[in-house]
């Protein structure tokens, strides 16, 4: 019920402004203009756009769509800094559940334990022969250290790709904190909430991302909302210093997050996170895995 109620609200005060269905993209599909860059502004030959630049990053599955008007120079830092953060966050949901990357899935090295993926099965290396048994176990592996704060400018930087030229003006000071590595140029006591779902395994999702409008001028509410799902997972981020809001003092405790479509007949299927993102300094998180049989399993002691 709570669910088809954050539905209901979610269309009261929002509506769709963009999106993008990359499963519906075949072939390279390029946007944007090779005149200057959108991110720092800076033009040719300053800067060169001689290398690819994806809209979203490869490792989620996206091939084809790529941007003109990401110069060589912000491409290489964006993957190095922000996409890189995402990738050590989300690369052990890529392993247990089978996510490919650019060629093949990503390999869990932490600890001295080794997780290889295979198509139809795991190797693993490195298990303390207590924890596990014929019968099955639990294990407990960390993540790769990440900053929040970079996950959710790799977000906003992906909502940023979707948006026509001529509404630039309106998030100008958002190009500039994606930019600014020190976090100084910005300081605010900004909420960055990011809401993360994971679904179990029987739905999967089209990569499909959308960027949704606040309908009125409420100040209380943010002005514009992004998410984007793949796989079983989907990412939910407010776009932050655009000039329709004038400030990032949100009401947020009535806002709502995007409920997935299936969630409406079965929330049960959905695993739910929130994540404070205002934070700059490297974070571990923790995941549990259940092993029921290991029969099935090869593994490596």
């Amino acid at each position: 019920m709570q669910l088809i109620e954050d539905s209901q609200w979610i269309r009261e005060n929002y509506r769709p402004i963009y999106f993008c269905d990359l499963e519906s993209i075949s072939r390279k599909s390029k946007t944007g203009e090779k005149d200057h860059c959108k991110f720092c502004k800076k033009k040719h030959p300053e800067v060169s756009f001689n290398n690819e630049s994806h809209l979203f990053p490869q490792f989620i599955g996206n091939k084809y769509l790529l941007a003109n008007d990401e110069c060589d120079r912000c491409n290489e830092k964006f993957g190095r800094t922000i996409e890189n953060e995402f990738a050590n966050f989300i690369k052990i949901f890529h392993n247990i559940y089978g996510v490919k990357g650019q060629k093949k899935f990503p390999t869990y090295k932490k600890n001295n334990i080794r997780l290889e993926r295979n198509e139809n099965h795991f190797d693993l290396i490195g298990i303390d022969e207590g924890l596990i048994s014929t019968e099955g176990g639990k294990l407990f592996l960390e993540t790769d250290p990440f900053i929040p704060l970079s996950i959710y400018k790799c977000l906003v930087k992906m909502a940023l790709s979707l948006i026509n030229k001529k509404h630039f003006e309106i998030f100008e000071k958002t190009f500039e904190w994606l930019q600014d590595e020190t976090n100084e140029v910005i300081k605010s006591n900004a909420i960055l909430p990011l809401y993360f779902s994971q679904n179990c395994e029987e739905y999967i999702f089209n990569t499909q991302a959308y960027l949704l409008e606040r309908k009125g001028d409420s100040d209380k509410l943010p002005s514009y909302i992004f998410k984007i799902y793949y796989s079983i997972f989907s990412f939910q981020v407010l776009l932050p210093f655009n000039k329709s809001d004038g400030h990032n003092s949100y009401d947020l405790v009535n806002f709502k997050s995007i409920p997935n479509n299936f969630e409406l007949d079965d929330p049960l299927k959905t695993t739910r996170y929130y994540m404070d993102c205002n934070i700059v300094t490297k974070s571990i998180l923790g995941v549990t895995i259940e092993i029921a049989n290991l029969a099935q399993t090869q593994s490596h002691l």
